[in-house]
């Protein structure tokens, strides 16, 4: 993991228009900041714990949820932060059905997909600029 790549100053704010490129593959998307919100780079590992980034949620329109989103993505649902289970996606690869995990469970509950406020868009994935 890159840290600096986490850890480089910005001068975004929540409610800012985006663009924000995969690094490995150059695709770009336009989204707006949802949020910003400071914490622990991995507040498990002790090296890691006291380390403080920001994390950066991003709203996009559905059909950029489509190609962006995996099983494991952390997203904004309903409100509240959530991981992604199965998705389904139909012939033309809309998504169909998404699933979010349950916590220590082994349950995975259908969502709405209209109800996505934002994804965790990592850093060390993608860079986020300024939308101008």
């Amino acid at each position: 993991m890159d840290l600096q790549l986490l850890k480089e100053k910005h001068n975004l704010r929540k409610g800012e228009n985006v663009i924000v490129t995969n690094r490995f593959t150059g695709l770009s998307y336009q989204g707006k900041i949802y949020d910003i919100v400071n914490l622990p780079v991995n507040k498990y590992i002790n090296d890691l714990k006291n380390v403080f980034i920001d994390y950066f949620y991003v709203s996009f329109p559905n059909n950029v949820y489509c190609q962006l989103l995996t099983r494991g993505s952390e997203i904004i649902y309903n409100y509240t932060q959530a991981i992604v289970g199965n998705i389904v996606l139909d012939n033309t690869g809309k998504i169909e059905r998404i699933y979010r995990q349950v916590p220590f469970c082994g349950t995975e509950l259908e969502i709405n997909f209209h109800q996505i406020n934002a994804m965790l868009v990592w850093r060390v994935a993608y860079d986020i600029k300024l939308d101008k």
